[in-house]
């Protein structure tokens, strides 16, 4: 009779354990509920963590049959940007995919969003972080800009319908420009503003770091110095987040590129399968460019802009390097025709990107002879005319 309460007893206790255990792992996770409309059969819906300029990992995707439109997703995965995207029957899941969904996963918590197949940026978002009021207010200015985008990608869907006028094009197209430059300014003004002071009143969230990196206009303007002070008035605990590593990188690379600094080093391999460095470009003078797509970099190559850079450029004065962060469209027939002195390489994991603190296309660096930064900047009419004045 002792024999089978101990056992009894050892099972018990077994149970309450395991039991334990399962709501320790449920409390220790976040849950995504996501409610999206107007899907086809066939389509895939995809759960990753990390943002694209990040090292995103796949969580999870479901195939869509019809039988609902509600999905959940849950991960142990916390202070961390999340993704989620719908690709299209036959198609491949790309990261670079520009229908997608970013969100920020505080802790853990549970997440509710509603979202439309076709438009997934412009979801409703509710639960865990997205419960501030700081963070609703910031919601409003964005839902003005994003209206006010719907209207002038409306209009511009009207040029390209059969039968539309093309003598009306013009003063549609800039209509809608002006549109979108209202748009811009809201984006730049009040959701900026907003999110900068989310930043400096709340250095322990990890999603201020994430704004922080996502500060497109603070981080192409401050300085190295002001960079840092921001980044440093983050707690500790949100500096050793991923993201706040992404943007501790991102901070070292500002201050490792600024003008007069001897540039970082690089090994990459070009589409050519040639190995080029650092120091193979020493001797004279050398372009690096970068691209997010290979589209981007051909039609820039291929205009009057990269006529007037190409045209000059010869390998005793001038190296000419880009980065290309997409392999859509591997070297392009129409890269032969920018001039055969122009190296490209592809940079997936966008190692190079990172360690030169670009966030976006047409960035450029100009290097002296000794590999020093000379210039730097976008590339345009005036910096081609600035970098051709300079070195011929």
């Amino acid at each position: 009779m002792k024999l089978i309460i101990k056992i009894a007893g050892i099972l018990i206790i077994s149970f309450l354990i395991t039991q334990c255990k399962k709501e320790q792992n449920a409390q220790n996770q976040n849950t995504v509920n996501a409610e999206i409309k107007g899907l086809k059969n066939g389509d895939l819906v995809v759960f990753a963590l990390g943002s694209y300029n990040d090292r995103q990992e796949k969580i999870d995707s479901v195939l869509y049959d019809g039988s609902s439109d509600d999905f959940t997703f849950q991960t142990q995965g916390k202070d961390v940007a999340a993704t989620i995207y719908v690709v299209p029957e036959g198609e491949v899941y790309n990261i670079k995919d520009k229908n997608k969904l970013y969100f920020f996963l505080e802790g853990y918590s549970t997440i509710d969003i509603e979202a439309d197949a076709n438009s997934l940026m412009y979801a409703e978002i509710s639960g865990g972080i997205y419960d501030k009021p700081e963070l609703k207010e910031i919601k409003k200015y964005q839902e003005k800009t994003w209206e006010l985008e719907k209207q002038a990608k409306s209009m511009l869907n009207e040029t390209q319908q059969e039968g539309w006028d093309n003598t009306k094009n013009a003063d549609v197209l800039r209509r809608a420009d002006n549109i979108m430059k209202k748009a811009d300014t809201i984006q730049s003004s009040e959701v900026s503003r907003l999110e900068r002071e989310f930043v400096n009143n709340n250095p322990d969230i990890a999603y201020s770091a994430e704004l922080l990196y996502g500060d497109t206009y603070f981080k192409e303007n401050a300085t190295a110095d002001e960079f840092e002070r921001v980044f440093m008035n983050l707690s500790e605990r949100v500096r050793r987040t991923r993201v706040g590593k992404t943007v501790y990188e991102l901070m070292l690379a500002k201050k490792l590129t600024q003008l007069g600094e001897q540039a970082p080093s690089f090994n990459v391999k070009t589409v050519k399968n040639t190995k080029v460095s650092l120091d193979d470009l020493r001797g004279k003078y050398a372009l690096i460019c970068f691209w997010e797509t290979w589209e981007d970099c051909m039609l820039f190559g291929l205009n009057l802009k990269g006529k007037k850079l190409r045209s000059k450029v010869d390998n005793n004065k001038l190296a000419v390097l880009n980065i290309i962060a997409s392999d859509q469209g591997y070297y392009d027939y129409r890269a032969p025709k920018i001039g055969p002195n122009w190296m490209f390489s592809i940079d997936l994991d966008r190692s190079v990107f990172r360690t030169y603190g670009v966030l976006h296309s047409r960035t450029y660096f100009l290097l002296d002879s000794n590999g020093m930064i000379f210039m730097k900047g976008e590339l345009n009419n005036e910096s081609i005319e600035a970098i051709n004045k300079e070195v011929y």
